[in-house]
């Protein structure tokens, strides 16, 4: 820590804070000192950071840089910059999406439904009985239920394949910057 502050009382550097990890920004952080006299995209591309891959937001003394400023915008001496990952993903077909995830969770509360009882309270006696609340036959209908539903969902409503090209794991496709 006192070699930081140290580094900070040098004129011509600024702090430079990257949060690889969208969820902490305590884990993995890295702190160092840089030299000015580059731009923001070009401080991100000497980190390893594919720009038109990067997920992430980028903040100069706590004020948000927008992307389109980071060819232009160049820190200053005893500034902080900040590169903070946000959670991405899904996919193009966002309403496919969120059908997708309704459908799961109707098909989780029908699972749940039908392997706690609730089958067995609407059926005729005979049948209600078989299917009674932690009845063997109830907790085989709710598994089938629940592949079945969950195989027919898929069907229904297919994932779509992402755009971007797939980088195998050790190769920087997981991380926020190749070298970080």
């Amino acid at each position: 820590m006192a070699e930081n502050h140290e580094l900070a009382s040098q004129p011509n550097n600024f702090r430079l804070i990257v949060c690889p990890r969208p969820l902490s920004v305590t884990r993995d952080r890295i702190d160092v000192q840089i030299p000015v006299g580059a731009t923001v995209a070009e401080h991100l591309r000497a980190i390893g950071c594919e720009l038109d891959r990067l997920s992430a937001l980028v903040y100069i003394n706590g004020r948000l840089v927008p992307h389109a400023e980071w060819e232009s915008t160049v820190p200053q001496a005893g500034q902080s910059l900040a590169l903070q990952a946000v959670p991405a993903g899904g996919d193009d077909h966002v309403g496919k999406s969120i059908l997708r995830i309704v459908a799961m969770i109707g098909l989780v509360v029908a699972t749940w439904y039908i392997g706690g009882g609730g089958l067995g309270a609407i059926l005729p006696e005979a049948l209600g009985m078989a299917f009674g609340a932690g009845t063997m036959a109830s907790v085989v209908l709710a598994g089938a239920v629940s592949i079945g539903g969950a195989l027919a969902i898929s069907a229904l409503i297919p994932f779509s394949l992402s755009r971007r090209s797939y980088s195998p794991a050790g190769s920087g496709g997981g991380e926020l910057c190749s070298n970080i």
